[in-house]
């Protein structure tokens, strides 16, 4: 077996003092271990797998789990703090009615999924389906079909969405993204009454 070739960059983990646990900064698994550097949790097999450049300040880490549990209030959780100021100097509240949405940090899960999703995004062509939200507050589920694709854009029902990051130009908020088609979602779609695929 060949040396890692950065061994002295490999993260170094150490126990936590108490008996508690946090979401590892990479893979999100509960573990009771910190990296020695940034004292923020990676579990046994991510401080295997990444380097220490990888790991991400406390900072970032705190802001990543903050917002996850905003938004999908995990009812498991401490209570949320409401005005609890992420690194953008700005409440979630305030980043949502803005439209923003916050960085994931390089390497963290919402970073990978964040990778898929963008090859996904990529490799759409005519005729291919998707997932969207439309109306003024998401509550119409539709599935289209694409009619035409370029460069920058994906054309479907005269609306046009980015082909560099799913946001619908009309309308850049997160909520219109284009999304996979999903079991969950076609039943979403079915619940709701709305037509068929277009």
């Amino acid at each position: 077996m060949t040396d890692h070739p950065m061994r002295d960059a490999v993260i170094r983990i150490v126990k936590r003092s108490d008996d508690g646990h946090d979401h590892c900064c990479f893979c999100r698994a509960e573990t009771n271990m910190l990296s020695a550097s940034q004292d923020v949790p990676c579990c046994n097999d991510c401080s295997a797998d990444h380097l220490e450049p990888q790991i991400p300040t406390r900072q970032q880490w705190l802001d990543e789990e903050m917002w996850l549990r905003f938004q999908s209030s995990e009812k498991d959780q401490p209570p949320l703090k409401p005005n609890y100021i992420f690194r953008t100097g700005k409440t979630y509240s305030e980043m949502i009615r803005a439209g923003e949405t916050l960085p994931p940090y390089r390497n963290s899960l919402r970073w990978q999924t964040e990778q898929f999703y963008l090859e996904w995004l990529t490799g759409l062509k005519v005729g291919d389906h998707f997932f969207v939200l439309s109306g003024y507050n998401g509550e119409n589920p539709e599935i289209l079909k694409i009619e035409k694709v370029t460069k920058n854009q994906i054309v479907a029902k005269k609306k046009k969405w980015s082909r560099s990051t799913g946001l619908l130009i009309a309308n850049p908020n997160p909520l219109y993204r284009m999304q996979e088609v999903t079991a969950q979602n076609i039943k979403l779609k079915n619940s709701s009454g709305s037509s068929r695929a277009t």
